[in-house]
């Protein structure tokens, strides 16, 4: 059963971050910086989602304090089954049900799969072992960095969760104490998890932390997507001037890596203009116009059906089979 989750959730998500290190590595060359890049890459990947969960958490603390005054009424009067009941029926009568509480967490949902991902393609890394990074001797084992009298401390573990609980804090402004206390319950299992990890690991982490609370201070201006929007652009942009001008490649890869970091940029503008065109196809059809109907409807004649996508399937084959045999003898 483990392995199936595992070639199912776990899998994938590692492969797309074996990725990212591997493309990393070429731009760098260190093993360090790379699994910075990995973080940067997997955190950005990811926005969507997080503003996803954003809306879904935001909606749940709409729905809570519009029930609240009414819910804390029946637990004051009632008690047991028929506290249970009420509340129940109150629900109901609301389009709510408690299993809804579960999108407040939708985040976190996000973040574990990505983790156990992380924690095994970095944890059998072979290139970070006697790999050192500042003051870490070694990437592939736990910091160590502050001993005390025969006793060591792992001061990054410490600092990743320090970074967690400012981000909670910073997103939880507002929020109830009980959704608060799930926030720092979070951040204090996770310095459970990886105090003895290998450092790599906490490093890669310890981004993502730093990446979350740049997104939630962000997250409490005017027009956050527009502020990421501008960052990323600016990240872009530096990591092209580093690949074109100082890093030592092939020439047409430099370029190549050039191009796929211009374009990131250009991404929500051109899924907005799909989407408005979508929309306009739709609405389109909204208002009766009856073109694109009229124009399948042709391929049925007299009873006659013609199948389009096993057609277009030949086609592709045929393209396919002409580009593989060119040259080839007759």
């Amino acid at each position: 059963m483990m392995d199936i989750l595992y070639n199912v959730f776990i899998f994938p998500i590692e492969q797309i971050i074996g990725l990212c290190y591997v493309f990393a590595f070429r731009i760098f060359k260190d093993p360090a910086l790379s699994i910075l890049g990995v973080s940067f890459a997997i955190s950005v990947l990811l926005l969507p989602f997080y503003f996803m969960a954003e809306k879904y958490q935001l909606a749940e603390q709409e729905i809570k304090k519009k029930l609240k005054p009414v819910v804390d009424n029946i637990k004051a009067v009632f008690s047991g089954n028929e506290r249970f009941m009420r509340t129940a029926i109150y629900y109901r009568q609301n389009g709510y049900h408690p299993i809804y509480a579960l999108r407040s967490s939708f985040s976190l949902f996000i973040q574990i799969p990505f983790f156990i991902a992380a924690y095994h393609y970095l944890a059998n890394l072979e290139v970070i072992h006697n790999v050192s990074f500042g003051p870490i001797a070694d990437l592939a084992k736990p910091d160590s960095l502050l001993t005390i009298r025969g006793f060591t401390i792992n001061i990054l573990p410490i600092a990743m969760a320090l970074i967690n609980c400012v981000s909670a804090a910073v997103y939880a402004k507002g929020f109830a104490a009980k959704d608060k206390f799930q926030l720092y319950g979070i951040a204090a299992i996770f310095l459970l998890l990886l105090y003895n990890s290998p450092s790599g690991l906490v490093i890669y982490w310890t981004c993502n932390n730093i990446f979350s609370l740049c997104k939630n201070v962000i997250q409490k201006t005017k027009y956050p997507k527009r502020f990421v929007h501008v960052l990323i652009s600016v990240a872009c942009l530096l990591l092209v001037v580093f690949v074109l001008f100082f890093h030592e490649g092939m020439f047409m890869k430099r370029i190549f890596i050039a191009v796929i970091f211009t374009c990131i940029p250009l991404f929500p503008f051109v899924f907005k203009i799909l989407s408005t065109r979508i929309k306009q196809v739709f609405r389109k059809q909204d208002n009766n116009n009856y073109t694109d109907i009229f124009i399948l409807s042709l391929l049925t004649i007299r009873g006659f059906t013609i199948n389009i996508l096993p057609i277009a399937m030949a086609l592709i084959n045929c393209v396919s089979a002409a580009v593989y045999a060119k040259g080839f003898a007759a």
